[in-house]
């Protein structure tokens, strides 16, 4: 185990030496992460098959500005996926029955994006061997690895965040360059016209926690994000397509997608997904797994590197659109996507420090997060069950990945090697993730 443990240490120092072949393996190691059941896994969520039908509609009728479900309009999130589905199926020259897959190709994209953009950012805060344990982390998250299997927007959305995230991390640390300003604002731009007011909600809140932790040093970096030229920018990408749907609509868009979707979710539960607050912290533990265990072996070595710069961007990142998330009445565990890569990268910087402390408290994280990934595995095996299924083949390699991550991670954690203690909790997730996406 110990010459295991070594090799795969040996292995991400090398990378890290070429971060460019780091980042070019770790978007392999994503794909492959993100590719078993994508084309065979049916549609199995509601707003998957409806995305898919009206961006099939789309692309048969060649309607670019509104969007149409069977007879009627579907005005519940702007045009921004649906012009990604369709121009994947245009792009392919698919008929109007392609399978399903190919409408979840803007979001297997947008799942690798998230994890490339991950690792430049943790690159950029604490060197390259950090930036790729953090993207390695990612890319095993759970939530992430099935939304990169439905041709929804999350996964779409969680790029454009973590794109904009990355051009402000520059800017904050006073590296943006002469054009940076347009990656934040053309990633603001396609957010919001993937999602609305989610992104930039984010984004925003991110913004002001930084100037508010320290205001003398806020000017140079806002400065360096050309805010006026940039809403210019923004308004130019964005504005004619909301100009045509007002017009196509007759302000029905409005009315849907702000009106009853995006204020209605801050009034009151809809689609009876209520919950109280603190549901999605309770559930991170689950819905990030296996880089939850990670964050959880991390934390308390955080506040030893609390003045490390990287720590307060994730937390401006992270923390005050939490909260949003957490008070909002309507909760779906996807919601908080754009967040995680912020705790991926918390985790990335504290991990080394947390595998020096020799505490206790690694092996009962490597306890519960073994435990955690066998009941992932064991429930959706039970629930496919009770519908009627056979799941022995995915419940056999999902409990055989779990074992492979926990017999890895636990020489690692005996070695103190943080990119193998990374690579165990990344076998773990993804094990996990393809058990449940398979049965």
């Amino acid at each position: 185990m110990n010459r295991l443990v070594a090799l795969v240490e040996t292995l991400g120092a090398r990378l890290a030496a070429r971060p460019r072949l780091g980042l070019l393996v770790l978007a392999a190691v994503a794909i492959l992460a993100f590719l078993p059941a994508f084309t065979s896994l049916p549609p199995v969520d509601r707003d998957e098959a409806r995305f898919a039908q009206a961006s099939r509609q789309m692309a048969a009728t060649g309607d670019i500005i509104d969007i149409r479900f069977r007879d009627g309009p579907r005005y519940k999130k702007p045009i921004g996926i649906y012009w990604l589905q369709a121009g994947s199926v245009m792009l392919f020259g698919a008929d109007r029955e392609g399978p399903i897959w190919l409408y979840r190709l803007p979001s297997i994209a947008g799942a690798v994006a998230v994890v490339l953009l991950t690792a430049a950012a943790g690159t950029l805060a604490a060197g390259a061997e950090a930036g790729l344990v953090a993207g390695l982390l990612m890319s095993g998250a759970f939530i992430l690895g099935v939304e990169a299997r439905l041709a929804k927007t999350d996964a779409v959305l969680a790029a454009t965040v973590a794109a904009a995230m990355f051009a402000l991390f520059r800017a904050w640390i006073g590296k943006a360059g002469r054009q940076g300003w347009l990656l934040f604002w053309g990633a603001l731009s396609a957010a919001i016209l993937v999602k609305g007011p989610i992104g930039p909600m984010v984004v925003g809140l991110a913004v002001a926690a930084l100037w508010l932790a320290d205001r003398p040093r806020a000017r140079n970096w806002i400065g360096a994000l050309r805010p006026g030229r940039g809403i210019l920018f923004l308004l130019a990408l964005t504005l004619p397509w909301f100009v045509a749907i007002t017009w196509t609509s007759g302000g029905a868009f409005w009315a849907e997608a702000l009106g009853r979707d995006a204020i209605g979710k801050l009034q009151a539960a809809q689609e009876s997904h209520g919950a109280p607050p603190g549901t999605y912290l309770l559930a991170l533990w689950v819905t990030f797994f296996g880089a939850s265990g990670a964050l959880a072996l991390a934390l308390p070595a955080a506040w030893r590197v609390r003045r490390h710069h990287a720590v307060g961007f994730a937390l401006a990142w992270a923390a005050p659109a939490w909260l949003v998330f957490e008070l909002a009445p309507t909760k779906l565990l996807h919601y908080t996507l754009p967040l995680l890569p912020a705790l991926a990268i918390l985790a990335a910087v504290a991990l080394p420090e947390a595998l020096r402390l020799k505490s206790r408290w690694r092996w009962i994280v490597w306890a519960l997060f073994t435990l955690i990934g066998v009941g992932i595995v064991i429930g959706a095996a039970a629930f496919s069950a009770r519908l009627g299924g056979r799941p022995v083949m995915p419940v056999t390699a999902g409990l055989c990945g779990i074992a492979a991550g926990a017999v890895l991670l636990l020489g690692a954690l005996r070695a103190q090697a943080p990119f193998a203690a990374a690579v165990g909790f990344w076998a773990m997730g993804v094990a996990a993730t393809g058990s449940f996406v398979a049965t």
